[in-house]
């Protein structure tokens, strides 16, 4: 072996010895770094002394959070512009200590059909609102007024909503020239419409794991994990914190942009997402309460009026643009964002325009007896209608209200497939009238 392999040979081996060494040393700093600077609780330190090894990444992730690096005591005192915790008072167990693994998973037990005997203490799996909200009371309240916390309920009790996720994630089988559909599994719904929206996480029974430290009993979780925002939890509460989180936007000489909320829609004034068009913001969370004038859970008509006793009015909407305006303004010049906002407008205008035309061509099949309405989402000219307006119109808004995207609404579910869409609709829709005039 000449000296030039023997180097190349020997360095890797080097490197790959000195780096599991740094690695290692680094974690046990770290643990000692936890372990002096952080106030942890005995059973958290407990949880640590594990799950540094058996799930590095999650102790990991924590050790980067906020909750790792402060008291909840001292997080009740912070000022005001900075204080993450809305609670007057926090339970004395807490105060004194970081807001560690035991403090999360342990809260509300008796709610808890999730709580299970772990090392000699009673655990949770699913951390809830509820839990959170121990120390957040002002946020969950913010939270369960939103379209998010309601999530699962509007795609489960509006009929409407209902039917197109059942068509479309259904099985179909075919047989008799016919394809029969057959109702979703719930494996499909967790990794489809659920995944956002929520699944419903029900304790089973227990089942045994193998781990590092030997076998084990936990609860056996139905649709887990999900961090949907609409997710029925094993307490019976509704949500999930970890979903997402809306900050506070303060200016350099710390005057409040926007407040901190967790009221998703508080900050908007349309809703881009079109069932069927664009929309000014509803007034509830809970959209199944909306009735539209043709008598249908929709916040619009099919022809695109709006049901405005449950949509927010106009001066909402300039409060809340006025809101958006501040926020964008804060970075960018007056004319960045009057324009900016401006070409959203003309956005909204023509994509809901180019639905009103595919819903035109579709009323027309419908009253020609060409397709059949009593399931709106289940045949072919009928899932073309429905790409027009919940892929390539929302897609279309979606990039227009993010901007700086303009290879999507061209090419990606945008303006391309939106005209190719509303000619092969037409195409389609003929080619049915000339077979039917033949039959």
């Amino acid at each position: 072996m000449n000296l030039f392999k023997l180097v190349s040979f020997i360095i890797p081996l080097f490197l790959i010895s000195y780096t599991s060494t740094v690695m290692t040393a680094s974690a046990d700093e770290e643990k000692a770094e936890v372990a002096a600077e952080i106030p942890l609780s005995p059973a958290t330190r407990t949880c640590i002394g594990c799950h540094s090894n058996i799930t590095p990444g999650i102790v990991k992730d924590w050790l980067t959070s906020r909750h790792s690096k402060i008291t909840a005591s001292a997080a009740l005192e912070k000022p005001l512009l900075e204080k993450r915790v809305s609670a007057d008072n926090l339970p004395k167990d807490l105060a004194g200590y970081a807001v560690g693994c035991y403090e999360c998973h342990s809260l509300n037990a008796e709610n808890h059909k999730d709580n299970f005997e772990h090392m000699g203490r009673r655990i949770n799996i699913v951390v809830t609102p509820e839990d959170c909200k121990t120390c957040h009371p002002a946020e969950v309240g913010q939270f369960s007024g939103s379209k998010k916390y309601h999530a699962r309920k509007i795609l489960l009790d509006n009929p409407v909503y209902k039917t197109l996720v059942d068509t479309t994630t259904g099985i179909r089988t075919f047989g008799n020239n016919t394809l029969k559909p057959s109702a979703p599994s719930e494996s499909t719904l967790h990794e489809t419409c659920f995944g956002c929206h929520g699944t419903k996480v029900e304790v089973k029974g227990l089942k045994s794991i193998s781990t590092k430290l030997g076998d084990m009993q936990i609860p056996d979780l139905t649709n887990w994990p999900n961090q949907g925002v609409g997710r029925v939890n094993p307490d019976g509460s509704a949500g999930a914190c970890t979903a997402c989180h809306n900050s506070l936007l303060v200016s350099s000489n710390g005057g409040v942009i926007a407040e901190r909320t967790h009221n998703f829609g508080s900050r908007l004034w349309v809703r881009l997402f079109g069932l069927i068009y664009s929309h000014p913001q509803p007034k509830s969370g809970d959209t199944t309460i909306i009735k539209n004038k043709d008598g249908l859970p929709l916040p619009v008509t099919f022809t695109g009026e709006p049901a405005s006793e449950y949509l927010i009015d106009k001066t909402e909407q300039s409060k809340r643009l006025g809101a958006m305006s501040n926020i964008c303004g804060a970075c960018h010049g007056s004319q960045w964002s009057t324009g900016h906002f401006a070409k959203l407008d003309n956005t909204i205008k023509e994509t809901d325009e180019m639905t009103l035309t595919a819903t035109k061509l579709m009323a027309d099949a419908w009253g020609k007896g060409i397709e059949d309405k009593s399931n709106p989402f289940d045949e072919t000219l009928e899932q073309m209608w429905v790409k027009q307006w919940l892929f390539y119109c929302n897609s279309i808004r979606y990039s227009s209200a993010m901007s700086g995207a303009p290879d999507y609404t061209s090419f990606k579910n945008g303006w391309w497939n939106l005209n190719e869409n509303l000619r092969q609709m037409k195409d389609w829709m003929e080619l049915k009238r000339k077979r039917a005039d033949k039959e």
